[in-house]
């Protein structure tokens, strides 16, 4: 390249500036070393070189001289290209000293390489080349740390703090043994040394029980002694060193390498760093200041190697734990997938991650490096195209990002998807929950359409297969299912109600028949609507005008109160439904449903029309039935109404079949039975039906023997037990039937109930007297101060107290409680001393 004139006195004049620039700083420089080895400043150094072990020492002590805090160091156009950061404005650079080779070329004589003989042209004169020389240079080199510069963020790398932390005790041992020249062991040590290498032994020996981070210290320190100055070592290589040196190199390396993985270095000290430096020459200070760096970076450059090493090692190895956030990169058209880990980062801020590395990049690329670069902890685990991270690629994630329009929350998968994910999960690396709990598992998602309590049940599932010992899976499972049954229709769930648009899960779903069924029970029912209202139906026909499209519901707290009352009154009430004498002995109206034996000859016309059995010669007979169901009937209860709730939503537990032809239907109505045939077309009445029962009551007391007069009497109406309750701490009987007022003596207070304590639409009160929504009798101890053709409203002041009691037994309880009373005190409890 030839330059003209002006050029040549430009380059001239430049790399005069240059010489003169290289030789201030070689200057500084020289005044940097003579200065440095002051206790302070040595350290300081110290510190700025683990983080560039591998720059030269001349740069580092400039660096340390200029920035001692700096961490990463860039030229102006490595920032700008490389990084898109930029330099502040007003920020002062870091001078250091850059090779700068002078590229020469000259022509030199060309020699055969097997023969070494000089090449010669066809005129015997030898033959030649043009060769390259490269003449070393340095220049004066201007960078900038990272705190000086602003723009996009960069990648995070393993950061050495994190490497150092307890929580990597394990890890940072093992890969100090690994960088150890010598093997290591722990012992009891005499004196208040935590550790010694033996020359002797060639070990390195650290005192046993320390914390961990001493005992992490302790073990940099002490295989820094048996990487820098083993004896037999140094005497191989020819290498004399006084024991200052030594010691000074020896700590200056540990000091290097513990600032490096973030130890506390406080109580590190040189006290004798200035006599040993007076005491040298510059190139001997020179030898041992290089001597420290490329050791310490030796050191620290193997210790990341195997951490990191030892890290992935461990994450292909671990189990996953609960609470893992499982991130997977699939690029969309390719076969390959990844793996990650995520620990310190919630799903939304994640996704909100994601979603910008997307609109920045187009959604091209993996985004590991932008994550990290925003704080994000990914720890590689399963990875297709790495045979060691590739043993059995999951079948589940948390997140899956495939490019910038394929984003995916696994959350937002219905619970059907999840729960398969969540057992998937459960069962990688464990026992398969086996086919039974898989399903119950499946079962409880759909039902329950709630992902919380789905995974927790997974994991209780996993826990309980794989250690039989610790938990009882049958009882976890039944436990799911009671959950399961809890819900008041088994032919549809939460999942559908959310599925649908209703969200609102105090309420609880049910299909259109479940709906009419539990409205005939009395209790209140609830159109739902797709904006999260709800209308309530007050009739059968409301419900089925809003027809089989409609989503209906029903109040959890109310079902819940109501299957409670139901039991309460299913355990005292013993086998009413199943009770024929009830039908006859009971002073309320009833229905009674009978259907043929399978014992019996009443088989012949099973489902057979009245004009069946008269052509046959068949007659309906008592003997041929028997009783199915028996309940207290309803004002508004017909025939055709019954026929209609037997078919299309019987009572709980109901157990026979459909109400048919060939069945029949007892109506006690105002103290007479009548006996109703279920015919072809319509009911047929039977007159003689019961005549038979009659006959056999009668034959079987005659057959009894004879009582005795020391036999016990035969227990009448008035031994006839209740259910004991208290009332506003009051107490009183219950019955879910009326008690006539004839029955209640003088001594008691007779009050009618109205709904139900399972009603959720109306509070339950008690009453003077209740026609219509008669839900039960109290006879009370006291009075109760409800006004006049007023009520009192009924919450937790019912309370069932689990015994049984007979009307004359309260009478004597209530006369004993009235004789301790004064009238004085008798008006104060009634206005003051109870929660009314």
């Amino acid at each position: 390249m030839a330059y003209d004139e002006k050029e040549w006195r430009e380059f001239i004049r430049m790399a005069g500036k240059r010489e003169e620039q290289l030789k201030e700083i070689t200057e500084r420089l020289e005044q940097g070393v003579k200065d440095l080895f002051t206790s302070e400043k040595y350290t300081e150094y110290l510190r700025t070189m683990s983080q560039f072990h591998n720059y030269s020492f001349n740069n580092t002590l400039l660096i340390a001289m200029q920035k001692p805090a700096a961490t990463l160091v860039a030229g102006l156009a490595t920032w700008n290209k490389k990084f898109n950061r930029r330099v502040k404005r007003g920020e002062k650079g870091i001078k250091i000293i850059a090779p700068a080779p002078i590229r020469e070329k000259e022509e030199v004589e060309k020699f055969d390489p097997e023969t070494n003989e000089p090449v010669l042209r066809p005129d015997g004169q030898p033959e030649t080349e043009e060769v390259e020389h490269f003449i070393p240079r340095f220049r004066v080199a201007t960078v900038f740390d990272i705190t000086q510069t602003q723009g996009d963020p960069l990648p995070e790398l393993d950061t050495p703090e994190l490497m150092g932390s307890v929580e990597n005790f394990e890890i940072f041992m093992e890969a100090i043994r690994m960088v150890s020249s010598a093997p290591m062991r722990f012992a009891e040590i005499e004196g208040d040394s935590k550790g010694y290498y033996s020359n002797a032994n060639k070990e390195i020996v650290i005192r046993d029980g320390m914390s961990e981070k001493q005992t992490m210290k302790t073990a940099v320190h002490e295989v820094t002694h048996a990487m820098c100055h083993d004896r037999d070592l140094m005497e191989e290589l020819g290498e004399k060193k006084n024991k200052m040196t030594i010691e000074t190199e020896a700590e200056s390396v540990a000091f290097t390498v513990c600032s490096f993985f973030g130890f506390d270095t406080s109580d590190y000290s040189f006290p004798y760093l200035a006599g040993w430096a007076s005491s040298m020459e510059m190139k001997e200070l020179r030898s041992s200041m290089d001597f420290i760096r490329k050791t310490a970076g030796t050191f620290i450059d193997g210790m990341v190697e195997n951490i990191q090493m030892l890290q992935k090692e461990k994450a292909a190895e671990r189990e996953l734990a609960e609470d893992d956030f499982v991130f997977q990169f699939a690029p969309l058209g390719e076969d390959t997938k990844k793996f990650y880990l995520v620990d310190n980062v919630g799903r939304v801020d994640f996704l909100r991650l994601l979603h910008d590395f997307a609109d920045q990049n187009g959604g091209s690329g993996n985004p590991e490096q932008f994550l990290k670069a925003h704080g994000v902890h990914l720890d590689l685990w399963r990875d297709s195209e790495d045979v060691e991270k590739n043993q059995g690629m999951p079948e589940f994630y948390d997140v899956l990002y495939m490019d910038a329009d394929h984003i995916v929350d696994a959350a937002e998968f219905s619970i059907l998807i999840q729960v398969e994910m969540m057992i998937s999960r459960a069962e990688y690396g464990h026992t398969a929950l086996g086919k039974e709990a898989h399903n119950l598992a499946v079962l409880y998602a759909y039902k329950l359409d709630n992902p919380r309590d789905t995974r927790e049940l997974v994991n209780k599932l996993a826990e309980a297969v794989e250690n039989p010992e610790a938990h009882n899976l049958q009882e976890i499972m039944e436990d799911a299912q009671a959950e399961i049954d809890f819900l008041p229709d088994n032919q549809t769930g939460l999942m559908q109600m959310h599925e649908f648009g209703y969200r609102n899960d105090s309420i609880l779903p049910l299909t259109i028949e479940r709906a009419v069924a539990l409205h005939n029970a009395g209790l209140h029912i609830y159109s739902l609507q797709k904006d999260g209202s709800s209308i309530l139906m007050n009739t059968e026909d409301d419900i089925r005008e809003t027809g089989e499209d409609g989503m209906f519901g029903i109040d959890a707290r109310a079902w819940e109160s109501y299957q409670v009352m139901e039991s309460v009154r299913e355990e005292h009430a013993g086998q009413e439904h199943l009770d024929e004498d009830m039908l006859f002995s009971d002073s309320q109206d009833r229905y009674a449903i009978y259907q043929i034996r399978d014992d019996g000859k009443g088989r012949e016309y099973l489902f057979m029309g009245t004009e069946y059995l008269k052509g046959q010669g068949f007659s309906v007979e008592y003997e041929d039935y028997r009783m199915v169901y028996s309940d207290v009937l309803r004002e508004n209860e017909t025939l055709d109404s019954l026929y209609e709730k037997f078919n299309i939503g019987h009572p709980l537990d109901f157990t026979g079949h459909s109400l048919s032809v060939s069945d029949v239907v007892a109506i006690k109505r105002d103290g007479e039975v009548t006996a109703h045939y279920v015919d072809s077309f319509g009911y047929t009445e039977l007159p003689e039906f019961f005549s038979q029962r009659e006959k056999t009551i009668e034959q079987e007391k005659e057959a009894e023997p004879q009582e005795s007069s020391l036999q016990e009497p035969q227990r009448d109406d008035t031994e006839k037990q209740y259910q004991e309750i208290e009332i506003f701490e009051v107490p009183a009987l219950f019955s879910n039937g009326r008690i006539p007022e004839k029955e209640v003596p003088s001594e008691l207070y007779r009050y009618d109930l109205r709904g139900s304590d399972y009603d959720p639409g109306i509070p339950v009160t008690v009453e003077y007297y209740v026609g219509v929504n008669h839900a039960g009798t109290i006879l009370s101890s006291l009075c109760l101060p409800i006004p006049e053709r007023e009520y009192l409203y009924l919450g937790e002041e019912l309370n069932f107290t689990g015994g049984m009691a007979t009307i004359e037994q309260l009478k004597q309880s209530a006369i004993a409680l009235n004789e301790s009373l004064d009238t004085k005190e008798k008006n104060k409890s009634r206005n003051n001393g109870y929660r009314i």
